[in-house]
């Protein structure tokens, strides 16, 4: 069970590496690739605005999907502690469950 749950937490750190991929400089360059796909010419005024909205939009989705990673990871990893103690705990099923043996009497 414990081989397991390191293999977990190691795939949850992986993945929360991985949520940030898109770099500044990636975001900009599609920002830009939106704005000239939609007609605009670089150096114009409408283009500059269309590229600033596009990298603003772009880096704000990244950070939300970090957040989303990360989260799910944290709780991924404390669902997997949770059940990794509760299996780890020995079973009683309390008093009621055995059978308790008395001896008749003949009085």
């Amino acid at each position: 069970m414990r081989k397991v749950f390191l293999g977990f937490m190691v795939f949850a750190v992986a993945a929360g590496g991985l949520a940030g991929c898109q770099s500044a400089q990636q975001s900009a360059a599609n920002a830009e690739m939106t704005c000239e796909a939609a007609g605009l010419r670089p150096g114009t005024r409408r283009f500059e605005r269309c590229a600033n909205v596009n990298y603003a939009q772009n880096r704000a989705q990244a950070s939300q999907t970090e957040a989303a990673v990360a989260t799910a990871a944290a709780a991924g990893v404390l669902g997997g502690a949770l059940v990794g103690a509760a299996a780890s705990r020995p079973v009683y099923y309390g008093p009621a469950y055995y059978p308790v043996y008395r001896a008749p009497y003949w009085w």
